[in-house]
């Protein structure tokens, strides 16, 4: 070799090795494309399966009208799961449970079944229909029909009982002033019964010196006006018949009405609180209440206190009582005449009184006999005294039982005086008059009775009485009701 020379390389072989190398290097880029890329197509295939098995092409294009509008950033799904939360919020009225859209379907078709069956069982003249088949509108204006049509019919016996409570009024009017009529007639021919009885006696005497004729007539007579007083009984005794069939016809007419709507608490007007305790200083015994002049409260007016938040007792039993002493505009205050020491009077008590109203005139109607002091001898004149306590508390007395009565005080039944012999008569002139007298009084007494059970007005003993007007402690003292 020349010196100076450098060997020459095959350029061919250079080529050759770049060539593999390039090749070797596209192989492996070829090799790692198709496994990205079945990696992609698999990807894809499952990423359709999803897609079909959420929704199919047809659905696709037109989810628009079959989902809605949907607000940028969130999905379909998103959007259809809210109108099913919105749905059975709409339907169950809960809060929204985080559970499946399947088990929400599941518990309002439960919950729609569960009601539909509640009111199959309470209420078997509803005919309550599959509202799978009817739909939940359809079934909630089928219920709506059937309310529709049960008012109309309650109203329509309403109005019946109305109409009926309004014969039943004249039919009593109309009977009392008959029963009247024939109990003055009946005294008019008693007393001219009693006086040609004297003559008879007195002609009896002069029997030697009268004629037979004469004797005759007069026994006649006699017979004519005794005859006549049985006939004026006979026609009491049927205006009471017809009364006691007026009062029956009115009680099967209440009996359907409670049927229908429930029967009515009759003494719930009784237990109804005027006013609360605002302050109480135990010191001085003495509370404010949030009633003054302006609601017609003045000194010496007594309340039953209760406990606040519960309803006023039956009996009418209170935990103490008060009496008003000092009146202000809207503030009273009251000193303290009872008070149970294990359940004393609190801040927020209620208080009432039956007989004082600060916005009406309660009307009462008062019978029998009372033993105002509890000394087990029924009072002379208790029902005066009563009425005197009432109507000094504002109320107003009734003499019979009427549609607009809110109370009556009842006794215990009128003691009825033996009737007395001739002996007796001659002893005490008025003998015979104040037997009568007895037999009118627990004859009023068992009309008010009646009378009050037929119109549902509420019936008070004179304990109840008592304890309801806030006046049971003081009412044992001397001069409680005036004596």
């Amino acid at each position: 070799m020349a010196m100076g020379k450098r060997p020459q390389g095959n350029p061919w072989v250079a080529a050759g090795g770049i060539f593999i190398v390039l090749f070797l290097i596209a192989t492996v880029v070829a090799v790692v494309l198709y496994l990205n890329l079945e990696k992609q197509l698999k990807a894809n295939a499952e990423m359709q399966t999803q897609h079909n098995e959420l929704i199919d092409a047809r659905q696709w294009a037109n989810r628009g009208s079959l989902i809605g509008t949907k607000p940028p950033r969130q999905n379909y799904v998103d959007l259809l799961l809210g109108y099913v939360d919105d749905m059975a919020y709409f339907i169950l009225g809960a809060p929204r449970e985080e559970t499946s859209a399947e088990v929400k379907a599941q518990n309002i078709n439960t919950k729609v079944s569960e009601i539909a069956l509640a009111l199959s069982n309470d209420y078997p003249d509803i005919t309550v229909v599959d509202v799978n088949t009817m739909g939940l509108i359809g079934t909630i204006n089928r219920l709506k029909n059937k309310l529709d049509t049960s008012n109309v019919s309650v109203q329509s016996l309403e109005n019946q009982i109305e109409e009926l409570q309004q014969k039943f009024d004249d039919a009593v009017k109309a009977i009392s002033q008959k029963e009247q009529e024939l109990l003055d007639e009946k005294s008019r021919l008693t007393a001219k019964t009693n006086e040609v009885q004297r003559s008879f006696d007195a002609l009896k005497a002069l029997m030697e010196q009268k004629t037979e004729d004469q004797v005759k007539m007069l026994w006649v007579d006699l017979e004519k006006e005794r005859e006549k007083n049985e006939e004026l009984s006979q026609n009491l005794l049927r205006a009471r018949a017809e009364l006691n069939v007026a009062s029956e016809t009115l009680k099967q007419a209440r009996e359907q009405l409670r049927q229908i709507v429930g029967s009515p608490d009759m003494e719930v007007a009784a237990r109804v609180p005027d006013g609360e305790v605002m302050l109480l200083d135990e010191y001085s015994k003495t509370v404010h209440i949030n009633l003054g002049s302006q609601d017609r409260v003045y000194p010496g007016l007594t309340f039953a206190v209760y406990n606040r938040n519960v309803p006023i007792p039956r009996d009418g039993v209170g935990k103490g009582e008060i009496e008003v002493f000092n009146v202000a505009k809207n503030i009273s205050t009251a000193r303290i005449v009872r008070s149970d020491p294990k359940n004393p009077i609190l801040v927020g008590d209620i208080i009432a009184n039956l007989v004082w109203d600060s916005k009406q005139t309660n009307l009462f109607v008062v019978a029998g006999d009372f033993d105002l002091d509890g000394d087990g001898t029924m009072d002379y004149q208790a029902v005066e005294k009563i009425k005197a306590l009432i109507e000094g508390w504002g109320g107003k007395i009734e003499t019979a039982v009427s549609v607009n009565t809110s109370f009556v005080v009842l006794g215990e039944p009128p003691a009825v005086l033996p009737r007395p012999t001739y002996d007796q008569i001659a002893i005490d002139p008025m003998a015979m008059e104040k037997h009568e007298a007895s037999l009118k009084k627990l004859d009023h007494y068992k009309q008010v009775r009646q009378q009050a059970e037929t119109l549902a007005i509420p019936i008070l003993n004179f304990d109840r009485f008592l304890y309801l007007i806030g006046y049971k402690t003081q009412s044992g003292q001397p001069g409680a009701f005036g004596g």
